[in-house]
């Protein structure tokens, strides 16, 4: 018996050259659609009168405890240099109920004092009282006490600084 078998001719295969696809570019959100801004007007703003006590409080940039005029020496650029004390609260007097009753329209009280390394005030004295007899004095007292201040600085440090202010004093 007799087989037969068929060869195939050996066949060349091809490959085919593919080339992987592009990746798609990121998704960008579409940029903002241009918005117009109205321009507006900035409110005027009326400035109002304000009754303020009279500050005469030296500002001292030149360096110890000092009392009166203005100094103008070299400042120490607020760095480890020498400070005034600044006044941070401040309230106006009341006319005392005495000075009101006798018609009293205005007056003057020189007040000295002391502020501490806390800010706080102490050591009241009354230098000079316009008019006299009206208890000025002692209702300049009582207000400066409630003042608070930030404390003179030298060298970085607070320290305790004498002061003179002029209290007046109105009837509204």
């Amino acid at each position: 018996m007799t087989d037969f078998i068929r060869i195939k001719p050996q066949e060349t295969l091809q490959e085919r050259q593919r080339e992987l696809p592009k990746p798609p570019p990121p998704n960008r959100p579409p940029p903002p659609p241009e918005m117009e801004v109205a321009s507006t007007d900035r409110p005027q703003m009326e400035s109002s009168p304000m009754d303020m006590p009279k500050l005469d409080i030296p500002v001292n940039i030149g360096g110890g405890n000092a009392l009166g005029a203005y100094s103008t020496g070299g400042g120490g650029g607020g760095m480890g240099g020498n400070n005034g004390a600044i006044p941070l609260a401040t309230f106006e007097p009341m006319m005392p109920r005495k000075a009101a009753l006798a018609g009293l329209a205005s007056g003057k009280v020189l007040v000295e004092f002391t502020v501490t390394e806390r800010g706080t005030v102490s050591n009241v004295r009354i230098v000079k009282e316009d008019p006299r007899s009206y208890d000025l004095g002692k209702e300049a007292r009582k207000t400066i006490a409630k003042w608070t201040f930030k404390p003179a600085m030298v060298d970085g440090k607070p320290q305790a600084t004498r002061m003179q202010q002029e209290i007046e004093f109105a009837v509204n």
